[in-house]
């Protein structure tokens, strides 16, 4: 069973970080307290620690229960007693996940934040979220992640990019980099058909072209990134079936990748 807490009440302590001879307490924004080990935060968290220093009283964290309490397992073992293994943050459910991440990087829980950046390195995750990805990527640096989760994104609609974009600076920067392939797709689209004629006189468009045609249109209404997708499998020697050599739509896809 998960030992994340859903709610609380006020004046609640955590069931896991209670402990008497803890020597720094923090307190969560819905009024949890956890009880942990400075020699832990110097080790684990550098921030954490230095805030658990200036102080004598409570620390008040601005972050919820249920994100504390997965950010401290990273931080402080569990006592032998209670014989607990470290919470899982790949199979955790993404809105936590998220907050989770954000706290790891605030507050240089490594363990955590390495955990958490393999979890949004895996393509199911960047296909699912890439707006959140990429909020994450934003702030805190981490590029390559946030080229592959724009990739993705373009998919999505100008209204999705608006509601759920929130990083400084990063809604900006999208909006440019969605008009810069939405104008490449219809760019492309509109001169199509352009020196796409087979070599003998007379026998109009190569078929190969129309379908690739069809499929190219349906396909950047989707996503205009996708190139690859819609690339046919072609010999560079020639076409075989029309005896177009080199084949104009071979050096025409390379072009555009």
């Amino acid at each position: 069973m998960s030992e994340i807490m859903d709610a609380a009440s006020p004046n609640t302590t955590s069931t896991i970080f209670c402990a008497l001879n803890a020597d720094a307490v923090f307190l969560s924004s819905d009024n949890v307290t956890f009880k942990v080990h400075r020699i832990y935060l110097i080790a684990n968290s550098s921030v954490l620690a230095t805030e658990a220093s200036q102080t004598s009283e409570v620390v008040h964290l601005p972050e919820a229960a249920n994100v504390l309490e997965v950010l401290f397992q990273f931080v402080e073992p569990p006592s032998v007693a209670q014989r607990k293994r470290q919470i899982s943050v790949l199979s955790m459910q993404a809105d936590l996940f998220f907050e989770v991440a954000e706290a790891s990087e605030k507050y240089a829980v490594y363990a955590a934040m390495n955990l958490c950046f393999t979890r949004m390195s895996m393509p199911a995750m960047i296909s699912a979220y890439p707006f959140q990805i990429l909020n994450h990527c934003a702030k805190h640096g981490y590029v390559d992640l946030a080229d592959e989760a724009a990739e993705k994104s373009l998919s999505h609609s100008l209204r999705t990019a608006v509601r759920k974009l929130t990083a400084p600076d990063v809604l900006h920067r999208w909006i440019l980099y969605y008009d810069h392939w939405r104008e490449a797709a219809r760019n492309t689209n509109a001169n199509f058909y352009k020196e796409f004629s087979l070599d003998n006189p007379g026998q109009g468009y190569c078929p190969i072209l129309i379908h690739l045609h069809s499929r190219f249109a349906n396909t950047i209404d989707k996503n205009p990134f996708l190139f690859d997708s819609i690339v046919p499998s072609i010999p560079s020697s020639g076409c075989e079936t029309y005896k177009c050599s080199p084949c104009k739509i071979l050096v025409w896809t390379l072009q555009v990748k």
